[in-house]
């Protein structure tokens, strides 16, 4: 790494420890917050009470949003880590690190904790890793040019 003159800022931009630490939240958490929403949605179609709709929305939530701050602090502090010491700032790096870490960890937890994978899983994974690290690359301000 490079620290605070990094080629993630080339022009030099203050506080690139505090941009990240902020990218690092507010990803997970909107990330997190509207896949809430669309649970909401879903949970509104598909429950005949309030309390079953309010019940989906909080589990989702509850679940949701801790996992992926997880997810950003393992196998996404690695991801940029690996994009940093590489020099990459370009989005296909970032969507397909995004997408190949969210499928790894995907993986590792389906054989470990369910033993077995599911493919449904697979892909919300490789979506939510993908979008997650578009999301983290905005927060952070990290640009092409």
């Amino acid at each position: 790494m490079r620290g605070e003159n990094s080629i993630f800022w080339p022009n030099s931009q203050t506080n690139p420890i505090r941009r990240l630490a902020l990218a690092y939240v507010l990803a997970p958490l909107v990330l997190g917050s509207l896949v809430t929403m669309v649970a909401f949605l879903v949970a509104g179609m598909s429950e005949a009470t309030t309390e079953g709709v309010f019940s989906v929305t909080l589990d989702a939530a509850m679940t949701l949003i801790p996992a992926l701050l997880v997810f950003m602090l393992t196998f996404g502090a690695a991801g940029v880590v690996a994009l940093w010491y590489l020099g990459q700032r370009g989005i296909l790096a970032w969507t397909v690190t995004g997408a190949l870490l969210g499928t790894v960890a995907s993986l590792l937890l389906g054989e470990l904790l369910m033993n077995r994978v599911e493919r449904p899983l697979l892909i919300a994974a490789a979506i939510g890793g993908w979008a997650l690290f578009l999301l983290f690359r905005w927060f952070a301000g990290i640009r092409e040019t």
